[in-house]
């Protein structure tokens, strides 16, 4: 296993990178949000005009069965975006762990550079 060497240096340059990689994270959840809830409203609307179009014809069962086949791809696009947007929320909180992992990193790193009386260039 390799180590990883850290200067306080090393530590704050990560910290700026995953600092950035969240920021854009953040941005890229806030067009998931956007793109779930219209794929969302999408989906209501297409079942609710099947609905409206199928009127009392059937059985409910034979009516729900028409109007799934009738937004299958509706539902598929609410899924896709659904899944989408949950990996994001979820990546964000591995990024979230990293920070945390890595500003500890920091403090015992610098702990260990003012113990010594090292001063970074």
């Amino acid at each position: 296993m390799n180590d990883v060497e850290y200067t306080p240096a090393i530590v704050e340059q990560k910290l700026r990178r995953l600092m950035n990689e969240m920021y854009f994270q953040y941005r890229e959840d806030a067009e998931n949000r956007e793109e779930l809830r219209a794929a969302k409203h999408a989906l209501k609307l297409a079942d609710s005009k099947k609905k409206v179009e199928l009127g009392g014809e059937g059985t409910v069962a034979e009516r729900d069965a028409l109007v799934f086949l009738a937004t299958e791809e509706e539902h598929l696009a609410f899924g896709v975006a659904q899944v989408k947007f949950e990996n994001g929320i979820e990546y964000m909180r591995v990024l979230e762990k990293q920070m945390s992992a890595l500003q500890s990193i920091g403090s015992s790193v610098r702990q260990a550079y003012s113990a010594v009386g090292v001063v970074e260039p």
